[in-house]
Order: structure tokens, then sequence, then C-alpha cells
């Protein structure tokens, strides 16, 4: 979208704005989800109201006004079972010990999040996803070649690095399973 300055200067600009606005007001994530639910459903009542004075229903999903079938609810939570029990089983394995490495990856990456949680707010993570965003894709065209060789050379750096958490990890002694005692 960089290509074009206007466009991308102009949502550049409304997000910049957007952030200010917000992270100068004071307000919490949940107090502005709610004062947009609050203006959504105070909106939509005084349409419904109002629907036979400008003959323009509101425009409600089918979904509200009819309700879920069986057959949907179920297709859907066919389609979801297998990768909510492929969480459960990664959550099995994190807590259980089973798979070391992915517990310590999980405990590093939980750590980091809350790290970067303590120093930015949500609105300020947001901001910096979207100057990410706009900025990135220039810089990357413009120093391709020394971007690629820098990652290239982190990526080397990272394998020999997991090598050696690899190799330390297996020395470290894991639970046994006891079988279950059957009467």
């Amino acid at each position: 979208m960089w290509r074009e300055p206007k466009t991308s200067g102009a949502i550049f600009g409304g997000f910049t704005l957007a952030y200010l606005v917000l992270e100068w007001s004071g307000f919490s994530i949940f107090c502005l989800a709610a004062y947009a639910l609050f203006g959504v459903i105070g909106g939509l009542l005084v349409w419904h109201y109002a629907a036979p004075l400008v003959k323009m229903p509101p425009p409600i999903p089918a979904f509200i006004q009819d309700g879920l079938s069986e057959e949907e609810v179920k297709k859907q939570v066919e389609k979801f079972l297998p990768k909510v029990n492929e969480l459960i089983a990664m959550v099995r394995r994190v807590i259980s010990g089973q798979d070391l490495t992915l517990s310590a990856k999980v405990l590093g990456g939980l750590y980091a999040v809350a790290r970067i949680s303590s120093i930015f707010s949500l609105f300020t993570l947001a901001y910096l996803g979207v100057l990410i965003a706009f900025i990135a894709p220039k810089v990357y065209e413009m120093r391709k070649d020394e971007i690629d060789g820098y990652i290239a050379i982190a990526m080397d750096k990272l394998k020999g690095f997991y090598k050696q958490i690899e190799a330390n990890m297996s020395k470290i002694p894991s639970a046994k399973r006891v079988p279950k005692k059957t009467e």
C-alpha cells in the first residue's frame, strides 16, 4: 500500500489520529468496547422504532432473527472439533512435561508476552503493529539483499542455539508414566 502515498498517508494518518485520541483519552479497551456496543444497540433500537417512519427496517442478520439450526451448529462443531482436540493434546503435552522443549517454548513465549505487555499498552502494541505493517515492506524492498543476509546469519545462529538446547534438554530426566491399577 505504500506505493500509493496519498492513500497510505490518509490511512496511516487516520490510525495515528485514532491512536493518539484513544491513548490520551485514558479509556480502557473494555470501556471502549462497552461504549461501542452501547452505540450499536442504541442505534439499532432507535432505528427499529423509526423504521415505520423511514420505511426501512434495520439490517438484522438472519441468524439473530431466526436463531441457529441444529444442523448448522453440528456442522460447525464437526469442523472445529479436530482443532480443539489438537489444542487440548498440545496443552496436555505442555503441562505434563512429555515434551519439555515445547513446555520451555511456551514458558518463554509467555514470559516475553508478559514483559512486552508490561512496557506497552494494548493500544500502543496495536499501533506498533500498524506502524510496522506500513514501514516493513518499503524497508525490505529497499534493502532486500542486506536483510536476507542478516536473516540467514540469524537463522544459522538460532539453529545452533536450538541444537544446544535440544542436547541439554535430552539430558533432563522426564517423568515416567505409571500405569493405573485396575482391580
